[in-house]
């Protein structure tokens, strides 16, 4: 009896994961590549920050661009405080 009631669940989990992602209900959105942290954040007053690495932001500038693509305050990473 119990063994019939953990298959029936069993199946019954798996048959909602199968409808609620093949209805597309875990998508991504178009533009990904315009949509920032700090615009998600969206509210005055709220900011998402980073600390940053002085070696990567002075020589990497992938690193340097998502910086300052999704992040509004910035603050030294340790190795740049004394």
């Amino acid at each position: 009896m119990k063994r019939q009631i953990f298959l029936a669940l069993m199946l019954l989990t798996a048959t909602v994961l199968i409808l609620f992602i093949g209805h597309g209900a875990i998508t991504k959105p178009a533009n990904t590549a315009t949509i920032s942290l700090r615009s998600l954040a969206g509210t005055p007053g709220i900011g998402i920050g980073m600390a940053v690495a002085m070696q990567p932001l002075s020589h990497d500038s992938t690193y340097r661009e998502i910086v300052v693509h999704e992040f509004n305050p910035i603050v030294a990473e340790n190795g740049m405080k004394f």
